[in-house]
């Protein structure tokens, strides 16, 4: 079976059986659903501690092993231009629209059921910083401590502070890019190993964040489930319609040159 029918077939096993519990109204069976939930958030543990590593180690090798150096310094703005253009582009289709998700996830009644942990976190974290401007979120992007920026999980500070980093070691000397290079190559090796592990456990994960979550609201997860995929959905096509024009234009004519620089 393949890894996208495994998961699937777990989540609508933790569907059927989340919503048997929740017509039984057992509270020993509650109990039970509630006892894997830690499962579920330790998977979700375990593909968050991934990201950062994969990420930093993925780009890094990908632009400071360039060949040619000379294409890659005439190269420098017109990346940074198209980096910086497609994160305002999607800034602008995905803040208000996450807002606007996340307060609906705030407008919840006292017997509503709780918030997975990843989603709590989101709306406490909305409801306390509710007027973020885009100067401060501009300002945001360059971190003073890039250590303390990926210990907090500031995903979009460590990419900038990366692909920085990867430019700059680009025109260093040949011994020492390609010790760089390798050691993030490995990097990125095991890395890639680490998350083929985390994905095959997927199905274990999806049922136990499911079944719970299912097994408290009853019949309204479907709503919710709907919810999330159209919200989704218009995340990821309003972020393609704003940053595709950038990208074929400006990355169009970057690839270009640097094929006319190789050759």
């Amino acid at each position: 079976m393949k890894e996208n029918h495994r998961v699937l077939a777990a989540l609508g096993a933790a569907l059927a059986l989340g919503l048997a519990v929740a017509a039984c109204g057992s509270p020993a069976l509650l109990g039970a659903a509630d006892f894997i939930a830690p499962v579920g958030t330790l998977w979700v543990n375990a593909i968050r501690m991934t990201v950062i590593p994969l990420v930093v180690s993925l780009l890094i090798t990908g632009v400071a092993s360039a060949s040619d150096v000379e294409a890659i310094g005439r190269l420098r703005g017109k990346t940074l231009l198209v980096f910086l253009g497609m994160l305002t582009s999607l800034a602008v289709v995905a803040i208000p629209l996450t807002k606007a998700d996340l307060g609906l996830l705030g407008e919840r009644g006292p017997s509503a059921p709780p918030l997975p942990p990843g989603a709590a976190e989101a709306a406490q974290l909305l409801a306390s910083d509710p007027k973020q401007t885009f100067s401060a979120w501009l300002v945001s992007l360059v971190p003073t401590n890039p250590i303390a920026a990926a210990s907090g999980g500031a995903m979009l500070p460590v990419i900038l502070f990366t692909l920085l980093f990867a430019l700059a070691a680009a025109p260093a000397a040949p011994s020492t890019r390609e010790t760089m290079v390798g050691f993030f190559r490995g990097v990125s090796e095991v890395m890639l190993t680490l998350v083929r592990w985390v994905i095959l456990a997927a199905p274990v994960g999806i049922f136990a964040l499911m079944l719970p979550l299912t097994a408290h609201a009853g019949a309204g997860i479907a709503g919710a489930i709907g919810f999330y995929i159209l919200a989704y959905s218009l995340l990821s096509i309003g972020g393609i319609l704003m940053a595709y024009p950038m990208v074929a234009l400006l990355g169009g004519v970057t690839v270009r040159r640097f094929a006319r620089a190789a050759l």
